[in-house]
């Protein structure tokens, strides 16, 4: 990048139009110098030095073979490219251009820099502006604000914005992505992202370090570099940890669905139902609420306990619904059983008691008619 020269005093005073302060075509033919050369106190005579080269006017400047300086201090313009003017400024790329502004560059084939101050477009067709912009990769266009820092391009065809304000689009603009299936916005590298594959639309997180990977959703509040902190006044609405595990500030309504088919499972294995029965009653059963849900009463047993009794789910904070659906179904199973051998118990003992019954109604019978012979004999007894 080029830097400001100190402007010589001009050592005889040479008062403004003095022929010794015009512009001066020199080693070109059709060169031409235009004017200028002296700025009331300093002479540096302006330079077209190539064939068909001008310069318009300005102090200290210098046009090449082809190429134009329009005005302004120390431009620098090479073969078939411009400067329009400002200070300090070197357009030496072909037929590239520089409008203005100060110590800019312009050194790749069709370069352009509208303006600013230290900017440089240095890639074939590349566009630079704003304040240090630097536009290495052919075909880039960098934008830089007034940030006191270099900013770079580091692809072909880039579009890079520095904008600390942020960047505003009108209203009534939309924004269109084509129809090139890819993962279009890029939000940290590209770890972070959202694209369009064939059928699907999706989000990316990254995977690459342990415990990172989880997509939270934020309801208010502001930014909070911490891990699933909604900041200031927010509340994290729903979170998916890296393995699928949804978790849900509220409540979830509508028909659930889960995925049972038989063709999704495997590691079949029959269960005792009778002993997950007896797991069932005697496992812990409490009332208790959410500490996120304060005076939502709910029923259910702890996770502790109900991992410890069956070995089911990932871990030991947290009962999957089809594990706690499938205790149940299985204790219901087991109670069945149950009921069914006392109902049998019962049959076989109603059974005894019929036939004891028939028993005692033979035998009562049997008294009665034992009774009435002996009331017969009695009676023959008497009479004699």
């Amino acid at each position: 990048m080029q830097r400001r020269r100190v402007r010589r005093a001009s050592p005889r005073g040479a008062p403004p139009n003095s022929s010794s302060a015009q512009s001066a075509g020199g080693g070109g033919g059709g060169a031409t110098g235009g004017g200028g050369g002296w700025d009331g106190y300093n002479t540096e005579g302006n330079t077209a030095s190539g064939g068909a080269a001008t310069v318009g006017g300005g102090f200290g400047n210098n046009a090449g073979e082809y190429g134009a300086v329009a005005g302004g201090v120390y431009n620098s313009s090479s073969a078939y490219s411009f400067v329009g003017g400002g200070g300090d400024n070197n357009s030496s790329g072909g037929y590239a251009t520089i409008a203005g502004g100060s110590e800019n560059s312009a050194s790749a084939n069709y370069a352009t820099v509208p303006g600013g101050s230290e900017n440089s477009a240095a890639g074939t067709y590349s566009f630079a502006a704003g304040q240090q912009a630097h536009a290495a990769n052919q075909g880039a266009f960098v934008w830089a604000d007034s940030q006191n820092a270099t900013f770079t391009s580091t692809a072909n065809d880039q579009f890079c914005i520095r904008a600390q304000g942020g960047v505003q689009l009108d209203p009534t603009t939309s924004v269109f992505f084509g129809s090139t299936p890819r993962q279009m916005l890029n939000l940290y590298g590209t770890t972070y992202g959202i694209g369009v594959q064939t059928g699907t639309m999706f989000f990316r997180c990254d995977a690459t370090y342990a415990g990172y990977g989880d997509f939270s959703w934020f309801r208010g509040g502001s930014f909070n570099n911490g891990q699933f902190q909604p900041g200031s006044g927010g509340t994290e609405m729903m979170r998916l940890d890296p393995s699928g595990n949804l978790k849900v500030a509220g409540t979830v309504t509508g028909n659930l669905v889960l995925n049972s088919d038989r063709a999704v499972k495997t590691d079949f294995s029959p269960v005792d139902v009778r002993a997950v029965l007896a797991k069932v009653a005697a496992l812990p059963i409490t009332g208790w609420h959410y500490q996120s849900e304060s005076g939502v009463k709910h029923v259910g047993p702890m996770a502790q306990d109900f991992y410890a009794a069956f070995g089911t789910g990932a871990d030991d904070k947290h009962i999957a619904v089809v594990d706690e659906g499938g205790v149940a179904l299985a204790a219901i199973q087991g109670l069945n059983e149950k009921l069914n051998e006392k109902d049998a118990v019962i049959r076989r003992q109603g059974s005894t008691i019929g036939e004891q019954g028939a028993r005692i109604q033979e035998q009562a019978g049997e008294i009665a008619e034992l009774k009435t012979r002996l009331e017969k004999l009695e009676q023959l007894l008497t009479a004699k």
